[in-house]
C-alpha cells in the first residue's frame, strides 16, 4: 500500500469508493544455503519470495490484471541464531520492497 500511495498513477481508498481492488498473497517463502565456510558450515542463505497478484473491477468482477513476481537476496550467516534471524527477517523486509516496487512497475506498464 505504501508504494501504491508513494505512485501518482493510482489512488488509494476504501473498498467503497474503489474501482478496482488490488489483492495478493505471498505464495512462496524459501531459505536455502549457497556458500560454506572451510568447515563445511552454512555462510550464506538465499532468501526467495513469490507473490501472487490480481487487480479486479468492482463493478464488473472483471480481471484487468494478474501476476506473479519473484525475488531472491541472499544474506550471511551468524554463530548467533538470534542475530542470524535478524538478518533473516531483514532481508523477507528488502525483498518485500523490492516486490513492491515490481508490483507498481507492472501496474503502471499499461497507464
Amino acid at each position: 500500500i505504501r508504494r501504491l500511495q508513494r505512485g501518482r498513477v493510482f489512488q488509494v481508498v476504501g473498498c467503497d469508493q474503489a474501482e478496482a481492488v488490488l489483492t495478493g498473497a505471498v505464495t512462496r517463502y524459501q531459505s536455502s544455503p549457497v556458500s560454506y565456510d572451510s568447515q563445511d558450515n552454512v555462510s550464506e542463505y538465499r532468501a526467495q519470495m513469490t507473490l501472487t497478484v490480481r487487480l479486479e473491477a468492482v463493478d464488473s468482477g472483471r480481471h484487468l490484471w494478474q501476476g506473479r513476481l519473484e525475488r531472491k537476496e541472499e544474506f550471511t550467516t551468524s554463530g548467533n541464531l538470534a542475530l542470524q534471524e535478524d538478518r533473516e527477517r531483514e532481508t523477507q523486509g528488502v525483498l518485500a520492497e523490492y516486490l513492491a516496487d515490481d508490483l507498481y512497475e507492472r501496474l503502471t506498464d499499461n497507464f
